[in-house]
């Protein structure tokens, strides 16, 4: 990283990048100057760059920047890489500038040379290339606030600089050296009075002594030492934690027979090959068969209990007695002594067991099997599959297929999921069945289908299979394409309750005139109840912990609708409030179209009724949808209370999947809360562990000088999944924004999640990058 956060030497950037999808953290300091940075390689050829620069000694304050930098062609054997870079594009032009910039490696060294404008070019010397093109490259707009797009700007300007540099890779691990002849010239700058330039030469030296950290220092022109930290993970390599202890994954039973030992008896091979159904069942009852053997009329098992649930003798012995006339039964835990028990078919104990083991679902589904009744079989399997938290709906078994339609969850990781409830069906489905056809849905709307084959699983059990293999024999169709009639739904009655507490923070990243950084910590209390299978009752109550968000400024533009710069007093007199509660009612009209209707407390700010619909076919990277909003402000305790304003809102959406890069883009246009109309452009980037990374921006018809500094909206956000660093599974994600609040133009209802994302994480790009966790 150079001084900027960028991939570079110190002040100067190279053509370099960083690995596909790494994200880095840094502090820079150097004389007065104190910059924090973040830099996120969001493809392998944009890099993007977010820093905070204070200035405050001289008076300066903070500048908020953005920068960007794309390759236009990698290098090759005799070509180098280029790059083209915009510098500090949204931040109040104190660092302003553009770049042409080529590097090339030869061994241990990597050379670099390029072209700056602007404050990577303030040094001069060269005339501008661009006044070929035009007078409109003589002058550099030096007008526009901070957040403002200089367009007029762009490789303008009288003059431009050369700069070079090299990047020596020494012997000793992790530690390099940067010597560059730097484009910058602080001295032309009335803001950098303070500075001196004896030098146009930079060097320093960077360690490395981890993968995740680099520590720099410099010596700039021949006057200053600097100093940078810099932290760095790579999001598709990075592997959350969890905090819960989770259930250990249910065994993968195979049709075949087990392997047992049989103990100085070879003449008993006769007595297994006809007592299959023996050993079936005492593996799903979770016991082991150590030895079998054979005295006179008495047959002597010697067996243990595997499972986390001690199965109780008397069923054991009811298994065997189904058929063997006369048992002697020696059980223990694993590790113990070995307890016995001696019964008969007409005994008073072998009737008692064989009674314990008819109440058994094991029992019930052998003998559907054999009568051909698959009801009691899904039965059985609904009740394992509520037992391990997996939601089922419905089972229906037809032929050699069952389907299960089941809800989303427990994890966040859908590929999991169906693994988990595939796992389950190999225990309880008859052994003709071999496709699991699993249906997932999400508020009532099916969100995938997958068909799995039984014995890729059985395979995978043996180490003779893999995630690929069985997402290659897999097929994932439209959703609602399975039909689960003859089935058995869930016995689970409406409406069904949870709830649960989860952390949140509100932050703000503003500039001098409000507050700078800002931000609350919060504890939410959630509950959900579901009505019915589409209609739910979503409530949240917020509760204040510590924070100063209550500083921000007020806005006092006239004649703006105040639709969100009251945020201070929202945060001040709502410390615990209703964040939200509001009933949602989802359908989806067929397998490509998607309703929803929400009515009640929307979010914080804001109660009223909102309509969305999407039109999404399963197999297509793109989407169309459309949400229409009635609302009305509420008052600032965040109760039942509403303050005087309302208004009519809604948007529609254009999404588009890239499915290489996993970047989810949507291009929005309609009317904002304060009535001006205008086009949000949001672009995220998901990973395998459920990170999404992603920036936004809107721009409306308000003018700047209502709007305020900046003359539009934009921010960062990132979501992580909860369970990564809470008590239990959920399906659930928490969501980080980098934005500055109290703006009043292009603001969108907080409707949290579109239906788009809501059915999204069943889309077959997303599953197959999941699909490793199938087996998890």
């Amino acid at each position: 990283m150079n001084n900027f956060g960028g991939v570079g030497l110190l002040e100067m950037r190279t053509a370099r990048f960083a690995p596909d999808g790494d994200i880095s953290i840094g502090g820079h300091h150097e004389g007065p100057s104190t910059r924090v940075f973040a830099s996120w390689q969001a493809t392998p050829w944009l890099e993007t760059t977010l820093s905070y620069t204070d200035d405050k000694p001289d008076s300066l304050g903070v500048d908020r920047s953005l920068d960007i930098k794309v390759r236009l062609w990698e290098e090759g054997n005799y070509r180098p890489q280029v790059a083209l870079g915009l510098q500090d594009v949204l931040g109040n032009g104190r660092y302003a500038g553009e770049y042409l910039v080529a590097s090339k490696r030869y061994y241990d060294f990597d050379f670099t040379m390029g072209l700056g404008w602007g404050f990577l070019g303030s040094r001069g010397g060269l005339g501008n290339m661009f006044h070929l093109f035009g007078d409109g490259f003589s002058e550099r707009d030096t007008s526009s606030a901070s957040g403002d797009l200089r367009t007029g700007s762009y490789f303008a300007g009288q003059d431009m600089a050369f700069f070079a540099g090299v990047e020596y890779r020494t012997p000793l691990e992790g530690v390099s050296i940067k010597a560059e002849y730097s484009g910058i010239d602080r001295r032309k700058y009335d803001e950098f009075s303070s500075f001196d330039r004896k030098s146009a030469f930079n060097i320093g030296l960077n360690y490395a002594p981890t993968d995740w950290a680099s520590l720099a220092l410099g010596f700039d022109h021949g006057d200053r030492v600097s100093f940078r930290l810099t932290l760095r993970q790579n999001l598709h390599k990075m592997k959350l934690g969890r905090l819960f202890k989770d259930r250990k994954p249910p065994a993968i039973f195979e049709r075949s027979k087990d392997n047992i030992v049989v103990r100085n008896m070879p003449e008993m091979a006769p007595v297994l090959s006809r007592s299959d159904d023996v050993f079936t069942r005492l593996r799903y009852l979770d016991v082991a068969i150590e030895s079998i053997a054979q005295k006179q009329d008495r047959n002597i098992f010697h067996v243990r209990r595997i499972g986390k649930g001690r199965i109780d003798y008397l069923t054991v012995l009811g298994a065997i007695l189904e058929s063997y006339n006369t048992v002697t039964l020696f059980i223990a835990d694993s590790g113990a002594a070995f307890e016995r028990y001696d019964a008969s078919q007409t005994d008073i104990i072998g009737r008692a067991a064989r009674e314990r083991y008819h109440k058994t679902v094991v029992y019930l589904r052998e003998q559907a099997s054999r009568q051909g009744d698959t009801g009691l079989v899904a039965a059985a399997a609904l009740e394992r599959l509520d037992a391990e938290k997996l939601a089922p709906l419905s089972v229906a078994i037809e032929g050699r297929k069952v389907t299960v339609v089941k809800k989303a969850g427990p994890y966040f990781n859908e590929a999991k999921n169906i693994g988990r409830t595939a796992r389950l069906l190999t225990q309880e489905m008859p052994s003709q069945v071999e496709i699991f056809t699993l249906v997932t849905e999400k508020e009532g709307l099916p969100i995938s289908e997958v068909s799995v084959l039984r014995r890729d699983l059985e395979n995978a059990k043996r180490y003779q299979s893999s995630p690929e293999e069985m997402w290659a024999n897999s097929v994932v169709q439209t959703p609602g394409h399975a039909k689960s009639d003859p089935s058995v739904p869930s016995g689970k009655s409406y409406p069904q309750m949870e709830w649960g507490i989860i952390p949140g923070m509100k932050s703000h990243f503003g500039g001098n005139e409000d507050g700078r950084f800002r931000h609350d910590l919060y504890v939410h209390l959630y509950g959900l109840v579901q009505v019915s299978r589409h209609l739910s009752l979503a409530g949240e109550i917020k509760q204040f912990i510590t924070g100063d968000l209550d500083k921000i400024p007020l806005d006092t533009t006239p004649d703006v609708p105040k639709v969100r710069s009251d945020v201070s007093l929202y945060t001040r007199e709502g410390r615990r409030s209703i964040e939200r509660l509001e009933f949602n009612y989802s359908h989806a009209l067929d397998e490509s179209f998607f309703t929803r209707l929400s009515a009640g407390l929307l979010e914080s700010m804001y109660g009223g009724v909102s309509a969305e619909v999407l039109y999404r076919p399963y197999t297509s990277n793109l989407a169309i949808g459309a949400e229409l909003n009635w609302v009305k402000q509420r008052n600032y305790d965040q109760l039942f209370s509403f303050r005087g304003y309302q208004t009519l809102t809604g948007h529609v959406t254009l999404y588009h999947e890239n499915e290489k890069y996993n970047i989810t883009s949507k291009l929005s246009a309609g009317r904002y809360l304060a009535g001006d109309f205008g086009a949000t452009l949001d672009i995220s980037r998901h990973f395998k562990n459920g990170i999404r990374l992603g920036v936004w921006a809107t721009y409306t018809d308000m003018s700047a000088e209502k709007f305020g500094a900046g003359s539009f909206d934009k921010g960062i956000y990132l979501t992580v999944p909860l369970e990564i660093f809470w008590y239990k599974p959920s399906t659930r994600d928490v969501r980080f924004d980098f934005r500055s609040l109290g703006r009043n133009g292009g603001q969108k209802l907080d409707r949290r999640q579109d239906l788009y994302d809501l059915i999204s994480s069943g889309r077959k790009d997303r599953l197959e990058n999941d699909w490793r966790a199938i087996l998890d």
